[in-house]
C-alpha cells in the first residue's frame, strides 16, 4: 500500500534499511580481476536483496532499478489500467446503471414495505448508496490512467517511478470503496445466483477488475500488500463481522434444493446431496484464495526476472563503459608513440 511504500522512505526507516552501498563498476571490475574462467560468476557479486519483499539492500540501487522499471514497463502499467476500466465497467458499472430504476423504487417504498425486506441493507437511498462508491471506483481508475500517462509524457517530472506509487493509492483506494459497497450489498444478489452466492459476487463484480495486476508488472512488495489487504478486508474481516459464512447452513440448503431432487436427497443420499451443495458454494471462495495467492506468486516471479534483467543491463552497459575509456586510452596511447617516433625522427636529422 502507498502508506507502507512512504513509510520505508521515511529518513529512519531508509537508513535502517540502507545495508550495503553497491557499485557495479567495483563488482566488474573484480570479476575481471578474477580471471577468464570466471565469466558465469557474476552472480556471486550481484547486489545483495531482502528476502521479505523490501528490494535491494542498497536503497539508492533501489530506487535506480523502480525508476528504469517505471520508465521500462509503463506500456504493461497502461494496459493494466485499461484491462481493470473495462472489468470494472462491463460488471459493477453497468450492473449499477441498469439498477438504478430498481433502486428508485425502492427509495418510494413505505416503511412497511422495508420491514420485510429486513434482511438486506435498504436503508437510506439506495440510488445514492449504491451509485456513489461505484462512480468514485470509476472516476479513481480513469484519474489513475490520466495521470499515469501525464507523468509519463511530463517532461518535468523526472521521478517516472511514482507511477509506481499511484498505482498502489488507485487499487486501494479501489478497495476501500468496493469494500463499504460490498459490506452491505453482499447478499443483494442471492435472489439471481441462490442464498449463500456472496463468494460468486466477490469473484464476478468485486475481485476481477485486480486481475490487472498481473499484467502491470509492478514491484512485488506492492502486489503483495495489495493482495494481503484483499484477504483480510473482503475474505476475513467482512465475511466475519457479516457472519456469511452462516450462509453455508443445512437449512439453506433445503431452501436452495430443486423440488425435483427433494424426494430424492434423503435418507442415505441425503449427505451426499448437501456435501454436494456446500463443495459447488464453497469452491468460489477457496477459488478467490487461489487468485489471491497465485497474483502474487506471480508478480514476485515477475519481480525476480526484471530485477535479473535489469542487473545484466546494468552490468553491459558498465562493460560498455570500460571497453570504450580503454578504446580511448589506447587511441590516446597510440597517438603519444606515433608523436615520439616523429620526435625521435627530428631529433636524428637535427644530429646530422
Amino acid at each position: 500500500m502507498v502508506f507502507v511504500d512512504l513509510l520505508f522512505r521515511t529518513p529512519c526507516f531508509r537508513s535502517w534499511l540502507h545495508r550495503e552501498d553497491y557499485k557495479f563498476e567495483n563488482e566488474v571490475d573484480d570479476v575481471v580481476a578474477e580471471g577468464p574462467t570466471s565469466s558465469f560468476s557474476f552472480r556471486n557479486h550481484r547486489p545483495k536483496r531482502y528476502f521479505a519483499l523490501l528490494g535491494f539492500k542498497d536503497r539508492n540501487l533501489e530506487d535506480e532499478y523502480l525508476e528504469d522499471l517505471a520508465r521500462s514497463k509503463k506500456a504493461s502499467v497502461f494496459v493494466g489500467y485499461a484491462i481493470a476500466i473495462v472489468l470494472f465497467f462491463v460488471g459493477s458499472f453497468l450492473d449499477s446503471l441498469q439498477q438504478i430504476p430498481m433502486n428508485k423504487a425502492i427509495d418510494e417504498f413505505t416503511a412497511e414495505q422495508r420491514a420485510t425486506l429486513g434482511e438486506y441493507e435498504y436503508g437510506g437511498s439506495m440510488t445514492a448508496k449504491e451509485n456513489t462508491p461505484i462512480a468514485l471506483t470509476m472516476a479513481f481508475l480513469v484519474i489513475g490512467l490520466a495521470a499515469t500517462v501525464v507523468i509519463n509524457l511530463s517532461k518535468s517530472v523526472h521521478q517516472k517511478r511514482l507511477v509506481l506509487n499511484l498505482c498502489s493509492l488507485v487499487f486501494t483506494l479501489y478497495i476501500a470503496l468496493m469494500g463499504y459497497f460490498f459490506s452491505w450489498s453482499w447478499n443483494v444478489e442471492n435472489y439471481v445466483y441462490g442464498v449463500g452466492a456472496w463468494p460468486i459476487v466477490l469473484t464476478v463484480y468485486i475481485l476481477s477488475p485486480l486481475l490487472a495486476l498481473m499484467s502491470m508488472q509492478l514491484p512485488s512488495s506492492i502486489t503483495f500488500q495489495l493482495m494481503s489487504l484483499v484477504s483480510i478486508v473482503f475474505l476475513l474481516i467482512l465475511p466475519l463481522v457479516q457472519n456469511m459464512f452462516a450462509e453455508f447452513s443445512h437449512e439453506n440448503w433445503m431452501l436452495s434444493l430443486d423440488p425435483v431432487w427433494v424426494d430424492e436427497c434423503n435418507d442415505d443420499l441425503e449427505g451426499a446431496c448437501v456435501q454436494d451443495w456446500k463443495f459447488k458454494v464453497v469452491f468460489p471462495y477457496v477459488l478467490l484464495w487461489t487468485m489471491v495467492v497465485g497474483i502474487s506468486v506471480v508478480s514476485e516471479i515477475q519481480d525476480r526476472e526484471n530485477r535479473r534483467a535489469w542487473e545484466n543491463k546494468r552490468v553491459m552497459e558498465v562493460q560498455m563503459e570500460k571497453l570504450a575509456e580503454s578504446a580511448k586510452k589506447r587511441e590516446e596511447y597510440l597517438v603519444e608513440e606515433h608523436k615520439k617516433k616523429e620526435d625521435t625522427i627530428i631529433e636524428m636529422f637535427k644530429s646530422f
